[in-house]
């Protein structure tokens, strides 16, 4: 007998199969058996629809699984698959193939008679290519090749007509082909981690429509620019670098001033190759540290970078700075291409290990030594600095011609003013051709995203000024941050010291306030409202001292949560803008006057109360809650967190559970580690420290107290907060534009009629109530019920996506009587019962069970499509158009992004409580 036949997960695997057989199972799982092959019996299983054989050993698919005439699914993931066989094929019936994680390295032209074949998944493989044969598969609606070696997309792809969603991320594409825009029913896109120009990127920001109109415009227009960033601590070198590549022959000043903000330089230059003009866009940063979470916001894929370091500083200090600046890169850039630059040679060589540097950070395409007083080495820099950027993929990307036309006079407008209203840049779009509205905004967010011009038109407060000069604003901002009155007032931000700082600018006072709104939207500082101090600039607050720490120790007798957010790669510091940017957008549930590095909170309806403490020292940040139920104000602030850590996205850092064994214990636990066991049925952990089990529900924050007010206010909050992360989570794919909690009901019973004429014969009438999504308490408003009769074109629509509406609407059938008999703001709040436009969790303990097993884990939500969401909000506009013409709109509500990320749709009491500065 075999060694795998004498195995016990084989042993299991058999029984299972004898066991479906008997009893005419539709459905096996074989997973997590260390299984190395597919046992040959489960082909007597001639009634199995879905076979799952994820988590194995397994080394190939045997050609005898094709008699499973009937399977609906199968699921191989994580295996060590290296070839998809041609048999496969007969699988005809096939709906979902989830291959992902194995070691397949093509996709074959059998699959293209997988006719039914609605999923395919083949991410996290080696596949270089796409072939022309997967467009046969018609009713594809899902193809996820993420994570592979995948250099092109085929013209053909355009032809999966029913195709919504495709992820491509982290794979080796440098284009995208015009034809992609034919994807009509496309919902989600992930292009990210490949090597794509920004433009290409900048496009994808703005989402799948406006993306796609960009790929109908484009006319071949290349904008040949390339950008260059130069980072390093302060007298590196990096200005007068960039005065040698502007072309001056005795760059070196000893009386030039430091740099403040960023200083942008568009250099021209021959192309290596074609000798045609290229553009260099030199990025030269301050090296200051207090000015690093200004510019972090900047750092972007496809550049070149320089990280320039001082030998005059010795072989130590050197490293350290080096490492500093990589692991900061790392962070913001996922694959950046770099080049170590050592300066002031001229009396000490450079002594650094540079193999140990190029064998830990991928991405080094070289090191050089510059003599900055006479350039020596500089010549050889250059030239390499010109190879890269000839290879560059944002040289050969293509933009619409009219759009290169408004680039270019963007570029020429900022040396003569810095700022334009937006009706002046309008103008200026349309003196160029552009004068569609929807591909005006188009341009402008393209733009924006590529650091030429910032405009937040999307947002109201920001969207009064085109700021075409970012590097005017990175200079103003930079001395509020670096400024040492506001140091010495422990960061406090005067009226007077604003005054002074920017009396050179000589602003304007709608322009000061938008500056002033700007700092606040970059969590740069947060304003009071107060006449005379505006407000904190938070990298200028001062550390705590044991004092201060001790005026803001929690509750001990409460129960309490805690999570450790550590950074065990850094080598200096935590990265800049951490925890202070996630101080600033929590800022609004303040309780004290916040430290750098310790800040106070509290949520008074639920009387909880938080800290949040960071120490560069362990490389560290801790949330700490104390509350009758902490979940609800804990996921809150660790939402605000982790949304400020996303600024970095190859800096995730891990988190860990701190031991309570004993008041001090230095030991923690790491998160999935624990979650595993609990999942595992394990009841404890042990401390490495003092050797003693640790209770893994204690990790978790152990006893709540539910039956309190308080506590029993937290625990419905912390419902609500769940429900609306799924609507994050829809719109990061989608643009949310209308709102999500709502019930749609006949008025006179919970029932479906099957007609349009039985609707009007019966004088027949469907009830749309909106409500505001505050976690307080799902609420209706004096505005937000709609009576109506539904015409014929719209009920006929509708009932093509009744299902979706149904689906999400059966959890509030007890709710609709009452909704219809109620009028105006006397209506009951909605509570558990209510319904949002993703799919609620089927029953009510799921959310009502243990909340501390939902932080962190992701379970993928299920959105009614897009169809559907396109036709509540046409309903909306008509009903608001035909029943208050010039009432309030969308049921009195008003979209808002809170601190932590999400967009709810909020009355106008709770929309004024968030926009409130104090």
């Amino acid at each position: 007998m075999p060694p795998q036949e004498e195995s016990d997960g084989w042993q299991e695997a058999v029984r299972r199969i004898e066991e479906a057989k008997s009893s005419n199972a539709s459905t096996l799982n074989l997973s997590r058996l260390k299984l190395t092959a597919i046992p040959d019996s489960l082909t007597r299983l001639a009634n199995l629809q879905q076979l799952t054989l994820g988590e194995n050993q397994i080394t190939a698919i045997p050609e005898s699984l094709a008699q499973l005439a009937n399977l609906r699914e199968l699921n191989l993931f994580r295996n060590q698959i290296t070839t998809i066989p041609d048999s496969l094929a007969q699988l005809v019936n096939l709906q979902i193939l989830f291959l992902t994680n194995n070691r397949i390295t093509a996709i074959p032209d059998s699959l293209a008679q997988l006719s039914n074949l609605r999923e395919l998944y083949l991410g996290v493989n080696q596949i270089t290519a796409i072939p022309d044969s997967l467009a046969q598969l018609a009713n594809l609606r899902e193809l996820k090749l993420f994570s592979n070696q995948i250099s092109a997309i085929p013209d053909s792809l355009a032809q999966l007509a029913n195709l919504q969603v495709l992820y491509l991320a982290n794979n080796q594409i440098t284009a995208i082909p015009d034809s992609l825009a034919q994807l009509a029913k496309l919902q989600e896109l992930d292009l990210d981690i490949n090597p794509l120009p920004d433009e290409i990127r900048a496009a994808l920001k703005r989402g799948i429509p406006s993306f796609f109109r960009f790929l109908k415009a484009r006319r071949k227009a290349h904008p040949r620019t390339v950008k260059l960033v130069l980072l390093g601590e302060p007298k590196s070198g990096k200005t007068t670098l960039l005065e040698a590549l502007n072309g001056n022959p005795q760059p070196c000043d000893e009386s030039r001033l430091e740099t403040i903000g960023v200083n942008v330089v568009t250099i021209e230059k021959p192309h290596p190759m074609d000798r045609q003009p290229m553009y260099v866009s030199v990025w030269d940063f301050a090296g200051q540290h207090m000015e690093h979470a200004t510019h972090q916001f900047f750092l972007t894929e496809n550049a070149i970078y320089l990280i320039l370091w001082n030998a005059r500083q010795g072989t130590e200090s050197g490293k350290r700075n080096l490492w500093y600046w990589l692991e900061l890169l790392k962070m913001r850039v996922r694959e950046p291409k770099f080049l170590l630059v050592a300066t002031h040679t001229e009396h000490t060589p450079p002594d650094l290990n540079l193999s140990e540097i190029e064998r830990s950070y991928k991405g080094c395409q070289g090191h050089f030594s510059v003599e900055l007083s006479n350039l020596n080495g500089f010549n050889a820099l250059q030239t390499r600095i010109l190879e890269l950027a000839a290879e560059s993929p944002s040289l050969r990307a293509e933009w619409p011609a009219e759009w290169l036309a408004v680039r270019d006079e963007v570029r020429n407008t900022r040396q003569k003013r810095p700022y334009m209203t937006p009706a002046a840049f309008r103008g200026l779009l349309k003196r160029n051709r552009i004068t569609d509205e929807q591909n005006q905004k188009d341009l402008a967010g393209q733009l924006h995203n590529l650091g030429e011009i910032l405009y937040f038109q999307e947002r109201d407060e920001l969207s009064s000024l085109v700021i075409v000069n970012p590097e005017w604003v990175t200079e103003l901002i930079a001395l509020v941050v670096r400024s040492k009155e506001v140091r010495d007032q422990n960061g406090v931000l005067r009226k007077a010291d604003l005054d002074k700082l920017w009396k050179h600018a000589k602003l304007q006072t709608n322009v000061r306030d938008h500056l002033v709104h700007l700092m606040d939207w970059f969590d740069l500082t947060y304003s009071t409202g107060h006449a005379r101090d505006l407000g904190f600039v938070v990298e200028a607050l001062p550390y705590s001292t044991p004092d201060s720490l001790k005026q803001i120790e929690l509750d001990p007798n409460q129960p309490q949560m805690e999570m450790i957010f550590h950074f065990p790669l850094l080598q200096r510091h935590l990265p800049p803008g951490i925890p202070t940017w996630g101080i600033a957008r929590a800022h609004r549930f303040s309780k004290a006057t916040p430290r750098r590095d310790a800040a106070a909170f509290e949520d008074a309806d639920t009387k909880s109360q938080a800290l949040i403490l960071a120490s560069n020292i362990t490389k560290e940040v801790r949330l700490r809650v104390a509350a009758d139920y902490p979940p609800f104000f804990f996921g809150r602030l660790e939402a605000i967190l982790r949304d400020t850590f996303r600024r970095y996205p190859g800096a995730e850092p891990e988190r860990r559970l701190p031991c309570p064994c004993q008041p001090g214990c230095p030991s923690s636990y790491l998160f999935e580690t624990v979650v595993k066991r609990r999942n595992d049925g394990k009841a404890h952990v042990i401390c490495d420290k003092s050797g003693e089990d640790v209770s893994i529900e204690s990790l978790f924050g152990g006893a709540r107290r539910t039956d309190t007010v308080e506590g029993s206010r937290a625990l419905q909050s912390e419902m609500r907060r769940l429900a609306t992360v799924q609507l994050k989570a829809m719109r990061e794919q989608m643009e949310k534009t209308c709102p999500s909690v709502f019930t749609l009901v006949p008025a006179r019973d919970f029932r479906l009629l099957d007609t349009w004429f039985e609707s009007l014969t019966q004088a027949e009438e469907l009830e749309l109530a909106l409500y505001c999504e505050h976690d307080s308490g799902w609420h209706p408003t004096t505005h937000s019920l709609y009576r109506f009769r539904p015409v014929q074109e719209w009920f006929d629509s509708m009932k093509k996506h009744w299902n979706q509406f149904i689906r999400v609407t059966k959890y509030v059938a007890p709710l609709a009587k009452t909704v219809g008999k109620a009028s105006g703001a006397s209506w009951p709040a909605i509570e558990i019962g209510a319904v949002v436009a993703e799919k609620l969790p089927e029953a009510q303990h799921s959310l009502t069970g243990k909340l501390s097993e939902m932080l962190g884990r992701k379970a993928r939500p299920e959105f009614i499509d897009i169809e559907t969401r396109l036709q509540l909000e046409l309903l909306i506009g008509d009903l608001d158009a035909e029943q208050r013409p010039s009432g309030p709109k969308n049921g009195g509500l008003h979209p808002y992004l809170i601190d932590d990320g999400r967009l709810l749709w909020l009355c106008p009491e709770h929309l004024k409580s968030y926009q409130q500065r104090s």
